[in-house]
């Protein structure tokens, strides 16, 4: 029997056609996201937890700024130091950012969350500060001295007053063995030496601080 070919029908008949079509452009889409091989994983810096102390805040305003590196340093690549004076770069993961500057976000994140500074920020978010933090990364990598591998942060650390009066200046050291091979050993041994170095920043320019009042005039 003929059926008669109205404007309903025809849609009735095609649309099962577009739905599959739809489907297969989705999944088409969905290989696209979520099968590429190319992009390697993202690793981060994470900052000590939120202290759950009760404490009185220094009320000062205290800028860290973007830090300085070498180039070798400066981008999202993940360093790793086979012997002296050379460096390579691991090709299985990234920095989810350039170092320097998700290293500076990452000291900021370690000055909020310990609470003992009232006001913490960048040059953006505290344009007038009452102290700057200044700092230039000289190691931040890993390195393999023989059969054993070690993760390296060094910065050297420069306070100044509102008047822009160097206080002092320390260079921060820190290193954590790797105990195991591959990127996510060296990841986690590279936060704990960063975070230990943090903790030791943050006391050293708390005691400045108080040491060194902000000028009244």
């Amino acid at each position: 029997m003929d059926i008669p070919m109205t404007r309903n029908t025809c849609f009735s008949i095609l649309k099962p056609a577009f739905a599959a079509l739809a489907m297969a452009s989705l999944s088409g889409c969905a290989s696209l996201i979520l099968g590429s091989g190319d992009v390697p994983p993202r690793y981060t810096l994470q900052p000590v937890a939120i202290s759950t102390e009760t404490v009185d805040p220094l009320r000062v305003r205290l800028v860290v700024t973007d830090p300085q590196s070498e180039a070798a340093f400066d981008t999202s690549r993940i360093s790793f130091s086979p012997e002296p004076l050379r460096y390579e770069y691991y090709v299985d993961g990234e920095w989810t950012d350039q170092l320097p500057l998700l290293f500076g976000i990452f000291l900021q994140r370690n000055f909020e969350n310990d609470g003992r500074v009232a006001t913490v920020g960048d040059r953006v978010s505290v344009p007038l500060g009452d102290y700057v933090l200044r700092t230039d990364i000289r190691a931040f990598h890993v390195q393999r001295r023989g059969e054993s591998r070690t993760a390296v942060v060094s910065y050297s650390a420069k306070l100044f007053n509102s008047r822009n009066d160097a206080i002092a200046t320390r260079i921060f050291s820190t290193s954590e063995p790797v105990p195991e091979q591959g990127l996510d050993g060296a990841v986690e041994a590279l936060n704990l030496a960063a975070r230990r170095s943090a903790m030791e920043t943050i006391d050293w320019t708390l005691e400045l601080m108080r040491q060194n009042p902000v000028p009244t005039n």
